[in-house]
């Protein structure tokens, strides 16, 4: 196997994430991470990524991301023809 180079963004939890077609479960694999600087925009502040506002804002139903509030939803909107109401 070639040797993979990928650039990720480690989480606020500090866990990162390698997706690679060429990784199979159950290879054992070497992991080096080099820090790579964060570009600054004009103010000097590091840019930031689109994940870091993953999860920044809550949901606006608390009830709303547990298992069968989703099947629900997702069985009214499969029960839908998604014609306009006459």
């Amino acid at each position: 196997m070639d040797a993979i180079q990928e650039q990720v963004v480690i989480a606020s939890d500090g866990v990162l994430e390698l997706h690679s077609s060429q990784l199979r479960a159950g290879d054992k694999v070497m992991v080096v991470i080099t820090p790579v600087p964060m570009p600054a925009d004009n103010e000097g502040k590091p840019k930031r990524s689109w994940r870091d506002f993953i999860g920044a804002l809550g949901p606006g139903d608390h009830g709303s991301s547990d298992n069968e509030s989703i099947d629900r939803d997702l069985a009214a909107s499969y029960a839908d023809n998604h014609e306009p109401e006459k």
